[in-house]
């Protein structure tokens, strides 16, 4: 997937792995797919550990080429995010009811100052087939930089680029920015096919402090 954030994911880290991870690795790595880097042989007891840190930051740049995520945040008053994603607070917000978790692949955005360090265990076990499980390879691909921290992000996470489906997902409410045109209101509320009776709010601007409000 493009992003507009050179940091995103921060895939270009190299972690320090212990010796006993490197170890492990050399031990017990067996690929049921095609190789990430070269090896003739496939003699990966052989690599040496810069090696192996090449593997792993080839491995984090396919999964986040491959994988698409719908990103949503958690403050739908927020200033800045009205300013950037809802077109000059000319746009909408949607409020939708999740569960807890959907399909294990809900995650909230972590705002770390450097990456996430990679699980070499578990990388280990699911490209040798020993394990389906992609939270962690998940948990490790959901962190963004500081600078990020006031979008509140969460995001969903699914294996192949497309298009995030509501489903049995109930919309809970929807809100219009302080300059959404009246034929953006009627356009939004006829696509959504809400119930006659449902209410939406039109946002307030109030000063001191500067703020939104319902």
């Amino acid at each position: 997937m493009d992003m507009n954030d050179p940091f995103e994911c921060m895939i270009s880290h190299k972690p320090n792995f212990s010796e006993d991870e490197f170890e492990y690795f050399r031990q017990n790595f067996s690929p049921k797919s095609k190789p990430f880097i070269g090896n003739k042989k496939g003699e990966w007891r052989d690599l040496k550990d810069i090696e192996v840190q090449e593997l792993i930051k080839s491995f984090r740049d396919q999964i986040i080429s491959g994988f698409a995520f719908c990103a949503l945040s958690e403050n739908p008053l927020d200033i800045l995010m009205w300013s950037h994603y809802a077109n000059g607070h000319k746009g909408c917000v949607i409020g939708i009811d999740f569960p807890d978790d959907i399909n294990g692949h809900l995650k909230k955005v972590r705002y770390l100052d450097e990456p996430n360090k990679v699980d070499l265990k578990h990388f280990t076990d699911f490209h040798s087939g020993k394990t389906r499980d992609l939270t962690p390879l998940i948990e490790n691909l959901s962190v963004k930089a500081p600078d990020w921290e006031y979008e509140n992000e969460w995001r969903i996470w699914r294996n192949a680029p497309n298009y995030f489906h509501l489903g049995d997902y109930p919309i809970k409410e929807v809100l219009f920015g302080v300059r959404t045109p009246p034929e953006v209101k009627m356009i939004v509320l006829k696509l959504l096919d809400l119930p006659d009776n449902f209410k939406y709010n039109d946002l307030e601007v109030y000063y001191n402090p500067p703020r939104l409000v319902k």
